[in-house]
């Protein structure tokens, strides 16, 4: 997933963006149980939300 929001990054112009949301990416993997996101709108999506489950593992270790 962290390589595949690079390419999605650097192919639309955002190449700065790129090792913030490879570290978020990280990040939401190792707290979440499950995650994912949704867009919106079909054929032509205006918005996306971002979903994720926090795992029983993060509520052990909240400072990660």
């Amino acid at each position: 997933m962290r390589d595949f929001v690079a390419t999605v990054l650097w192919a639309a112009g955002h190449p700065r963006l790129v090792d913030d949301a490879r570290l978020r990416v990280c990040l939401v993997n190792g707290l979440a149980a499950r995650w994912g996101a949704t867009a919106y709108g079909a054929r032509s999506p205006h918005s996306k939300t971002v979903w994720f489950t926090l795992s029983a593992a993060s509520a052990v270790h909240p400072s990660i």
